[in-house]
């Protein structure tokens, strides 16, 4: 059985006390009282899959920037909380002091991880808080460290950075105070490969070929994105850039983003023939930013096509539209069907990626041309991160 985890930050207010916070503003001449965020960590769903991250670590909290507004959508109060000891993650309680105008039934927006204490700086209603600030996904390369004593690693996703998004609404917490109880989730998407395996027909044109995966990267990543992770068009940044992690590209107008590939060092030096599943030890997930399925974001496998024995070596490239039904796409056994929107992908999804190839792909040298048909059969797989399978077949 799949367990489903989750986040949740429970939000209660306790008057007569104090506390030291950074980043403070505070709406209005009142008496000042305390606000005690706890967070308590809880279960992400996602299935198990090669070189996976521990679970745990995608829940760690470093930063968490609260927003309380109220219901004529106006702030009352912004503020951030650092966890100075780079090694140990917010947990328990945390308190801020707040004035006493916040009241039953205000809006609370919250913020885990962004890249810098003062994101909300000159925020005024919780629309600027939704809108006005965005993240680049390279902040998913920041590192667990907010007071920046541990140095960033500009090619290196991790696990312990990822932004996150929830929203609640204060009421009495039966005692003469406030509670807000929250749920958050991340707001980025991951992507998790899984196999990559080769089915070539005994008896057709292509039943003495080989192939030898090189490069696993993504293709028009989205590089910012807005922090509310709510499933709507409205929040993907329209003016967003797009990155690709293709090491050394042939030609390309994107920017190249080192953490969203595997890198120049093969993933594997077997040539599979006949029937085979690669394995390599490198690392098979990435975060990227959410993205519509105008410039849609894809799974590139690059790799070494051999036709026959004695022929020469071509580059070639298998695409894989994220959460696309393209042909070949299957889920569990069945026809995929799209999460959500087809070509879209989703914050706090994860789509897991397992590919079968048939036949010879791209090579022209230009990832971003699909197949068609496509010689790939991919499994997919949407999950809580959610899983989203796709198992895509390259006939």
């Amino acid at each position: 059985m799949k367990k489903v985890y989750y986040l949740c930050a429970v939000l209660s207010a306790i008057l007569l006390a104090s506390c030291s916070n950074s980043n403070v503003t505070n709406e209005g001449p009142h008496a000042l009282q305390q606000l005690t965020l706890t967070l308590s960590g809880g279960p992400i769903s996602r299935s198990a899959i090669t070189t996976a991250p521990v679970q745990g670590d995608e829940a760690k909290i470093h930063r968490v920037t609260i927003g309380i507004f109220g219901t004529d959508h106006k702030v009352k109060s912004i503020q951030t909380k650092d966890q100075a000891n780079a090694s140990t993650p917010l947990s328990g309680a945390v308190n801020f002091t707040v004035n006493n105008f916040v009241a039953i039934g205000d809006e609370v927006l919250v913020v885990c991880n962004a890249p810098t204490a003062n994101a909300f700086a000159g925020v005024k209603t919780d629309g600027d808080f939704f809108k006005a600030a965005t993240y680049d996904i390279v902040s998913t390369c920041n590192g667990d460290a907010v007071s920046g004593t541990v140095p960033k690693t500009p090619d290196v996703q991790l696990t312990t950075s990822l932004p996150m998004f929830g929203k609640g609404v204060i009421a009495t917490d039966g005692a003469g105070g406030f509670k807000a109880d929250i749920t958050v989730n991340h707001s980025v998407a991951k992507v998790s490969i899984g196999n990559i395996s080769v089915a070539f027909d005994a008896n057709g044109a292509y039943a003495n070929a080989t192939f030898t995966p090189q490069e696993i990267f993504l293709l028009n990543a989205s590089q910012t994105a807005y922090y509310n992770c709510d499933t709507n068009t409205s929040t993907f940044v329209a003016s967003s850039a797009f990155l690709t992690g293709e090491n050394a590209p042939a030609s390309s107008t994107l920017a190249t983003a080192a953490y969203i590939g595997t890198g120049a060092t093969a993933i594997s030096t077997t040539a599979l023939s006949t029937a085979g599943t690669a394995t390599f030890a490198a690392k098979s997930y990435f975060y990227t930013n959410p993205n519509t399925n105008t410039t849609p974001t894809k799974l590139i496998i690059k790799g070494s096509f051999v036709a026959y024995s004695g022929a020469t070596a071509q580059t070639c490239y298998y695409p894989v539209i994220i959460n696309h039904a393209q042909t070949g796409t299957t889920s569990g056994g069945s026809t995929f069907t799209p999460d959500v929107a087809d070509s879209y992908v989703l914050a706090g999804k994860d789509y897991q990626i397992s590919v079968t190839i048939k036949s010879i792909g791209n090579i022209t040298n230009n990832p971003n041309t699909n197949i068609t048909p496509a010689s790939l059969a991919v499994t997919l797989t949407v999950s809580n991160f959610t899983p989203v399978t796709q198992n895509v077949v390259f006939n």
